[in-house]
């Protein structure tokens, strides 16, 4: 019986200058892009496939994503939006003592 080796490497990236600045800018645009995908898809939308139906195209020409960070930062809404709905608190009404 064969017994597969996983070999693990950690290493600290050190990135130029140029390098830092580009990371900033694309994380940057995907936050952004989560918002705005957030407050201009109706917000009865949950499923990330049919956000995406709606919005991708806008959203890459927008904040100039690659193709998957733009279906990222969507099933990124979607996903938030199905969490909210299923931790919804509903309002009730407490029984106080009467005193």
């Amino acid at each position: 019986m064969m017994v597969d080796q996983v070999l693990t490497v950690r290493c600290k990236p050190n990135p130029s200058d140029g390098q830092i600045n580009s990371i900033e800018y694309t994380l940057k645009a995907f936050a952004d892009a989560c918002t705005w995908i957030n407050q201009n898809v109706d917000p009865k939308v949950k499923g990330g496939i049919k956000m995406q139906y709606l919005i991708y195209q806008d959203v890459r020409e927008t904040f100039g994503l690659s193709a998957n960070l733009t279906i990222q930062a969507i099933r990124r809404v979607a996903s938030n939006r199905k969490t909210a709905g299923k931790n919804k608190i509903e309002e009730c009404e407490l029984p106080y003592p009467k005193g």
